[in-house]
This record gives C-alpha cells, structure tokens and sequence, in this order.
C-alpha cells in the first residue's frame, strides 16, 4: 500500500516535471532548431523522448477518452492535408507544417496519459516565466550597445536573440527570438500570477506578475498588450464593485481630456491624432500586413475550394523582401484564417473550424469542472486568447495554443 502511494507520487512528480518542462521549450526559438530536412524544435525532441520513456515504460498500454480520439483524429486530418501539399503539389516545405501538427497531437496525447499536481504546475511555470523573462532582460541590457550600432542600418527588420529592431524599435524578443510570440507565452505565468494574488495576495507572487509584466511590455507586443488589456479588465470586473469599475472609466477618460488639452495647447499631436493616424495607415493601404491579407484573401477567391497550397502567401509576398531587406522566409497572412483559407481553401478552413468548434463544445460540456477548478479555468482563457491572437499571426501550427488545450483535454479527478 506505502509503495503504491509512493509510486504513485513519483509518478505525479514525473507528470508535473514533464508539463513545465514543456513550456519552458516554447521559450527556446530558431537558434535552437536542428536542421535536418525538416525543422524540429526543442518541444518536439521533449515530446518524442518522455512519450518513448512513457510507452516503454507503460508497457505500450495507454488511456484515453472518446472525446481526446475524436479531437487526434481531426488534427490528423488536417496534417493530412500538409502532406498531400507536400507529396502531390510539389511543395515540400509543408512536411514541416505536417510535423508541427503531428507535435500537437502527440502532445495531447502525452498529457492525457500524466498524472499531475496542479498547484506545483502553477508554482514552477510562474518560475519558469520569471527566470526567461530575467535572461531576457540581461540579454536586452547587453544588447543596446549593439542596437546603437546598427540604429542607422537601412534595415527596418533586424531580428536576433534577444532583441528585435523594428523600424528603429527595440523589441525585448528572448530566447525565442520573436517579440509577439515571448508576450504570447508569458500570457500563461501572467494568468497564473493573477489567480494566486486574487486567492492569497501573495506577495512573491505579486513580484513574479510584475517582472513577467515588465518583461512583456517591452516587447512592445500590440496583439500582447491588447489580450493582457481584455484579461485584466475581465479580472477587475471579477474583483471589484461597479462604483469602482465607473471611477477607473472617470480617471481614464480625465487623464485623456487633459492630455488632449496639454497637446492644443503646446501644439503636439494628441493621443486621438495617433489613432486617426493608425486608421488612416489602414485606410490608405500602407499597412504591410494589410498587403499581405490581401495576398491571402485573392489567393482564396482564385481558388476557393482547395487553396493554392501551403505557404502560398509566403510564396507570394517575395517583394517584401527588397521592401524590409530581410528573406521572405517570415512572411504570412498574420492571420490564422486567411492563411489557411488561401492555402487549402474552404476544405481547410472547415476543418479547422471543425477542430476549434469540438474544442469549444467540450469546453461548454465540461464548463462546471472547468470554473470549479482555477488552473483549468486559466487555460480556459489562454485557449480563447489565442483565438484572439490568430486573427493577427500564425497560431494554429503553434504549440502554445496546443499546450492549454492538452491541459483542458487532460481534465480528470485523478489529475487534481
């Protein structure tokens, strides 16, 4: 009975080791991808060793649910359609598209065969997200010198560890190397610092939100800074009375009334000139991922049924590159539904719609555990975040919006 017990929380030890160590890969980015034909990240080699190790050790004998069969099912037939690209289109670089789909099934896989400790989870991603966010910030601090030296580089895209220079902006970027996705990670140690201060009030958990907070502002993320926008205003309307939700709107809109005044007065722009400003950037076309929705969306109406193939507005954007001095290997849609509406059509786009629609019935199915329990209601959230975050980049490919989804997936009494 004793050794039992003790097997067992091995075992959940072993299962909340393996959760935070997945996260943590997503911190790692491109220079840390081992090229071989095809790209393979630091989360897929995570996947590929502990599921092994799992099976082996399991004796290949597994658990699974009616509904987790379905949902791999459905992803399998996406990835089906990145190889047909591959195999009968003649475009061989959508086998990598096929894998990272393969990565998140696998990865849905995984998590449901772990037991896990909830509250240790929570405790070693808020570390985690805190340790990456500190390297980060020793990193940028490193770095200015170099930014001075490139400042009056004609490129207006300068990517590297670290750090990202956009048009004269220095980006906070991290490991991963990508401004928008670090501030889309973060999002989960951010969530998981804001239940425990609604809880406890801890304190250590106060600072943690405040360096990770710190750390994701300076990516000057827009898309980050919007969702963190919408979460702390749906915490604020959990935690506060209305008297004080309506003295915050009377404070906000105040400081913007004098602001407007101060800039009349000394004749500078005002905060309601930069957004016409952004509108108008819109409105004239100049907006580059403007250029590039329009890209997507011609190539689906010239092909709606089966799109033009994986990567078509990649395929597509070449100017880009003289127009940003950088290789074309970047450009996207910046939009999870025009890509693949141009690239496979109203066949993957219904799939896709079809994986995410099953996602959201489960959730409304299982919504009374969900809210019951803080950790799963926090993925909850980061799951619809990143439904927010694909209309502005490429989500779906990606293992953070597939990593609270496995954690949802995973919802069992044994796992608390």
């Amino acid at each position: 009975m004793i050794t039992d017990q003790i097997k067992d929380q091995e075992r959940t030890l072993f299962g909340s080791f393996l959760i935070v160590l997945l996260y943590s890969s997503l911190h790692l980015g491109p220079k840390f991808i081992i090229s071989a034909g095809i790209r393979i990240t630091p989360t897929d080699i995570v996947i590929l060793v502990f599921l092994t190790a799992l099976l082996i050790i399991n004796q290949f004998r597994f658990r699974i649910n009616r509904q987790t069969v379905i949902l791999l099912l459905l992803i399998f037939a996406c990835f089906l359609l990145e190889i047909f690209d591959a195999l009968f289109r003649g475009l061989p670089r959508n086998f990598t598209l096929g894998i990272a789909l393969l990565r998140n099934a696998s990865l849905i896989f995984l998590v449901f065969q772990i037991n896990y400790d909830q509250k240790k989870v929570s405790r070693w991603i808020i570390r985690s997200g805190v340790f990456f966010s500190i390297v980060a910030l020793i990193g940028l601090a490193k770095s200015i010198p170099d930014y001075f030296t490139i400042i009056n580089n004609e490129r207006l895209w300068h990517p590297k560890i670290f750090y990202s220079l956009d048009s004269g902006l220095l980006r906070l970027s991290g490991l991963k190397g990508d401004p928008n996705f670090f501030f889309l990670i973060n999002l989960f140690p951010l969530l998981l610092c804001l239940n425990l201060i609604r809880e406890k009030k801890s304190a250590s958990a106060v600072l943690a939100f405040t360096i990770i907070l710190i750390t994701s502002l300076l990516t000057f993320s827009r898309t980050g800074i919007l969702l963190l926008g919408l979460l702390l205003f749906i915490h604020i309307l959990k935690t506060i009375n209305l008297k004080k939700i309506f003295l915050i709107l009377f404070f906000i809109l105040s400081t913007i009334a004098v602001s407007n005044y101060i800039s009349e007065t000394y004749n500078t722009k005002t905060p309601y000139d930069l957004v016409v400003d952004r509108f108008e950037k819109i409105k004239t076309g100049k907006n580059p991922r403007l250029k590039l929705w329009k890209i997507a969306w011609q190539g689906f109406l010239d092909a709606p049924v089966l799109g033009q193939g994986g990567r078509y507005v990649l395929r597509k954007s070449g100017y880009f590159a003289s127009l940003r001095s950088v290789k074309a290997r970047g450009f996207y849609a910046h939009n999870d539904y025009l890509e693949m509406l141009s690239s496979h059509g109203l066949t993957g786009f219904t799939l896709m719609s079809i994986v995410y629609l099953y996602i959201l019935f489960y959730i409304k199915a299982n919504y009374r555990s969900i809210k019951e329990n803080h950790f799963f209601m926090v993925n909850y959230q980061l799951f619809f975040c990143m439904l927010i975050a694909g209309l502005f980049h490429l989500i779906y490919y990606s293992t953070f919006i597939w990593l609270p989804i496995a954690l949802i997936f995973s919802l069992r009494d044994d796992s608390c």
